[in-house]
């Protein structure tokens, strides 16, 4: 546990919260019966979305780790690796985490069509797995 986080930390992991919230709402939208073009809308919609929470979650955990006084990597697998050897994460977590980093960055390196939707259609797991993240770090924090 997280021995008196900071009032900026604890913001961050609120932040974290409803970006993940935001994530599983639009995740869950109904968008049958929709055209081509507001599909497609709706896909990249929930990308984003992803790409934030992937973002804002590592560095919500560099943070933690930040604040218990060592020195925390600065590449994002590196980060949830230290926080899976040093304090609360769970191997098949970290594993999971480390995809969706994987997945992110295939997101901005690889400009294919057919990689975005593959990626859209590990979404719904990503989503569970940036969910756990959220518990993760809520417990940490003592909340």
């Amino acid at each position: 546990m997280v021995e008196q986080p900071s009032e900026p930390l604890r913001r961050k992991v609120a932040e974290l919260k409803r970006a993940v919230d935001g994530f599983e709402q639009v995740v869950q939208y109904d968008y049958s019966g929709r055209n081509a073009i507001e599909l497609d809308i709706y896909k990249n919609a929930c990308i984003q979305k992803f790409e934030y929470c992937t973002e804002l979650g590592w560095k919500t955990v560099k943070r933690i780790l930040d604040e218990q006084g060592g020195e925390s990597p600065a590449a994002p697998k590196l980060v949830y690796r230290h926080y899976f050897l040093n304090f609360f994460s769970d191997e098949e977590l970290t594993e999971a985490l480390f995809q969706t980093i994987n997945d992110r960055n295939l997101l901005s390196h690889v400009y294919k069509e057919s990689v975005f939707d593959e990626v859209y259609d590990r979404l719904p797991k990503h989503l569970s797995t940036l969910k756990q993240l959220v518990s993760m770090v809520q417990k940490a924090l003592g909340e």
